[in-house]
């Protein structure tokens, strides 16, 4: 089991990793299929947050989208 990133990460990063791990990809396809280094998504496991380009190309890689919703301000 790959490790989980550490407390400081964001959120959303972790939410990431653990969709991730529920698909059974590993870093290295999603990477590929993202078309990032795969350096670059184990460092996000193990120390640092993505940039944000890099991460919505991950997560559209897993079928997912980084999403601004609007809140109700009634």
């Amino acid at each position: 089991m790959k490790p989980r990133p550490p407390n400081h990460t964001h959120p959303l990063v972790r939410r990431f990793f653990d969709e991730l791990a529920k698909t059974g990809l590993t870093d290295a396809y999603l990477a590929r299929k993202a078309g990032l280094n795969r350096r670059s998504v184990n460092n996000w496991r193990r120390h640092c947050n993505p940039t944000l380009p890099n991460f919505a190309a991950a997560l559209n890689a897993l079928g997912l989208e980084l999403e601004i919703p609007s809140q109700d301000r009634n």
